[in-house]
């Protein structure tokens, strides 16, 4: 995997505490960027874009665990959710499906990611069926109101492109780190 081309510690015992802690960093900056359509509930943000790369870059179990701990971000008040909310009732407001999602949805796309045959088709299935899982848990949400056809219908497009961009720029990501260490005469793991 990607991240494991960045030597953050000699130490193995601080090697993942460190790489959990810098995905969440970039999951909580970049995850509130977005816009929810007029007439909408559900936002259109680079959540679930930057969680299911950071799961297919860490793994089913670390990429889970980023996402469980942005939740908790969340909910202590830190503004990490769509365009900048905060609180505990976001989780159980109308989107908390979805939020709940996130989880089993890192960890799906990270599983599914593992392994370097058919790597590109991987990711794709990974990132597809991440964020099918999200849906699935956020339309099946029993807070859930909206009307789950329309907002399909408006939110496919972002959606594909989301799949199409998080498995490139895992895929990209692990090309030029594999050159890289190439480079520099250390063959990548």
């Amino acid at each position: 995997m990607l991240i494991d081309h960045f030597p953050f510690s000699r130490d193995r015992f601080w090697d993942s505490p460190v790489k959990v802690a810098l995905a969440l960093a970039l999951v909580s900056l970049l995850a509130p960027i977005g816009w929810t359509p007029p007439g909408s509930t559900l936002a259109i943000t680079l959540q679930t874009l930057v969680l299911l790369v950071q799961a297919q870059l860490l793994g089913s179990w670390r990429g889970a665990l980023v996402a469980l701990l942005y939740l908790v971000a969340g909910a202590l008040g830190l503004p990490v959710f769509a365009e900048g909310a905060t609180g505990w009732a976001h989780l159980w407001g109308e989107t908390g499906g979805f939020l709940w999602g996130f989880v089993g949805g890192a960890w799906l796309a990270g599983r599914l990611a593992r392994g370097e045959r058919h790597r590109l088709l991987r990711l794709l299935s990974g990132q597809a069926l991440g964020h099918a899982f999200i849906l699935l848990a956020g339309f099946g949400w029993p807070g859930w109101t909206g009307d789950t056809v329309a907002t399909l219908a408006r939110i496919w497009p972002g959606l594909l492109v989301k799949v199409l961009l998080g498995a490139g720029l895992v895929w990209l990501g692990e090309a030029v780190m594999r050159a890289i260490t190439r480079r520099w005469g250390q063959e990548a793991p």
